[in-house]
C-alpha cells in the first residue's frame, strides 16, 4: 500500500487492518476484502479505528434459518480486526481509508461449516479540513444484497481531526458524527502518534435487539445517531436550484446532491478522495501580506488578498453562502424595477431609491474586473 515496512504504533495498526490473511480456525481459510481510498494526510492525528462487531458467539440469520459465528467479546480499545464483521480505519498519518470486511461464518450445532467473503462498499470524501466522510455498507455473505441500507451494516459517517497532536497535553481528540445502523456494536477509537489510545464512542445495541435470534434481524433495518447526526454531512453536499424559466411558474423545491467522491477500490488501486473547500476567512501566522499559511486549494478556486476582503466582506460572505446570490439580487431589482415602470415610475429612479445596473462582460475578461463589478453592485443594491 505505501511501498515500506510499518515503523511506528500507527503503521502497525493500519498494517494490521490491511492483512489480507485470516488466521483464527473458525474463518476456514477465506479471507477478508478489503477496499481503500487514499486522502490527504493530517499531520498529528495518528489513526482512528472503528469496529462493528457481534457481542454473541452466535446470531440467528432468518434467510437461511441457520446460525452465524459473532466475535463473542465486549469492546476493546486494542481489539484485533480480525475480530470483527466490519472495520474502518481513517489513517490520518499516512492518508488512507480503509474498509476492511471479514467473512460470514455458517454453523451447525455450533460449529463452523461454511465461510464466504462479501465485498463491502464505501464511498469516501474529504473537506479541506482534513474531515473525512465514509458511507459504507456491508452484508451477510449469505444474504442477497437487496439494497445498501435495507438488512446491512452501514452508515454514513463524518470523522474531524482534533486539535494539536492527539494524545499531548491540551489537545483534543477527533470526533465522529453521522448515522449507522442499531446493530450490531460499534467502538471507535483514536490511535495517537505517542502511542496513547483515545475512545470516541462506544454504542451498545439496544438491549431489546442485543440478543441472538433478534439483533441482526431487526436491528440493521434502522439507524440511529453519532453526535450532531445528518448534519456533519452538509459540507459533502450542495444544492441544486431549479432554472426559473424551465419551472414555467410551477413551485420549485432545491435539490440536495451529494459532492463527487471516491469509490472504495482494492489495495493495489485504490482511487484518491477529492478534496471540498468550506469557504470563509482565512486565520493564522504572519500579516495580511506575509503568505505564511500554507493551503491545500482545489481547480477552480479563487484567492482573495486580505486587503479586498476586508472591504468587501459582506458581499463575499454571502456569495460563499449562496453562489446564486448575485443572479438572485438582480433578478429581485429587476422584477421591482418593472414593477415601478408600470405604477407609472417609468425612467429615472427617485432620489434615493436602488437602482439595477446590467452589465454583460465576456469569458475572457480579468478576474479583478470582474469582482470590481459585483462589489459594485452590492453598493447599489444596499444604498
Amino acid at each position: 500500500m505505501f511501498g515500506r515496512l510499518p515503523v511506528d504504533a500507527v503503521d502497525w495498526e493500519t498494517a494490521y487492518a490491511l492483512n489480507p490473511r485470516s488466521y483464527d480456525p473458525k474463518y476456514m481459510g477465506a479471507d477478508p476484502e478489503i477496499r481503500v481510498v487514499r486522502i490527504n494526510p493530517v499531520e498529528g492525528q495518528g489513526v482512528v479505528r472503528i469496529g462493528a462487531f457481534i457481542r454473541e458467539d452466535q446470531v440467528l440469520n432468518w434467510f437461511t434459518r441457520k446460525y452465524n459465528s459473532g466475535d463473542d467479546r465486549g469492546p476493546q480499545a486494542d481489539f484485533d480486526p480480525e475480530h470483527t464483521r466490519m472495520t474502518m480505519y481513517v489513517d490520518y498519518k499516512n492518508g488512507a481509508v480503509i474498509i476492511r470486511q471479514n467473512p460470514s461464518i455458517e454453523l451447525e450445532d455450533g460449529e463452523a461449516v461454511r465461510a464466504q467473503s462479501a465485498v463491502p462498499e464505501a464511498q469516501v470524501w474529504q473537506a479541506e479540513d482534513g474531515s473525512v466522510r465514509i458511507r459504507y455498507s456491508g452484508h451477510d455473505a449469505f444474504v442477497p444484497s437487496v439494497s445498501p441500507t435495507l438488512g446491512t451494516v452501514n452508515g454514513d459517517i463524518v470523522v474531524t481531526p482534533g486539535h494539536g497532536v492527539a494524545g499531548t497535553p491540551g489537545s483534543t481528540g477527533a470526533t465522529v458524527d453521522g448515522t449507522v445502523t442499531k446493530y450490531p456494536w460499534m467502538e471507535i477509537y483514536q490511535h495517537a502518534p505517542n502511542g496513547n489510545k483515545h475512545t470516541i464512542a462506544v454504542l451498545p445495541a439496544p438491549a431489546i435487539i442485543d440478543n441472538e435470534k433478534v439483533g441482526p434481524n431487526a436491528g440493521l433495518w434502522v439507524n440511529r445517531d453519532i453526535g450532531v447526526g445528518e448534519k456533519a454531512i452538509a459540507p459533502f453536499q450542495r444544492t441544486i436550484e431549479p432554472d426559473p424559466r424551465a419551472m414555467r411558474g410551477a413551485p420549485s423545491v432545491d435539490l440536495t446532491i451529494d459532492q463527487p467522491f471516491a469509490e472504495a477500490g482494492p489495495v493495489g488501486n485504490a482511487p484518491k478522495a477529492p478534496v471540498y473547500a468550506n469557504g470563509g476567512d482565512v486565520r493564522g501566522a504572519g500579516s495580511s501580506i506575509g503568505d505564511k499559511i500554507p493551503a491545500w486549494l482545489s481547480d477552480g478556486e479563487f484567492v482573495m488578498n486580505a486587503r479586498s476582503t476586508a472591504v468587501n466582506r459582506p458581499f463575499l460572505q454571502a456569495l460563499n453562502a449562496d453562489p446564486f446570490f448575485l443572479q438572485k439580487m438582480l433578478a429581485s431589482r429587476s422584477e421591482r424595477s418593472r414593477s415601478s415602470a408600470a405604477n407609472g415610475y417609468g425612467g429615472a429612479v427617485p432620489s434615493g431609491q436602488p437602482a439595477t445596473v446590467n452589465i454583460s462582460m465576456s469569458n475572457q475578461e480579468d478576474i479583478i474586473g470582474r469582482l470590481k463589478v459585483l462589489a459594485l453592485q452590492w453598493e447599489l443594491s444596499h444604498s
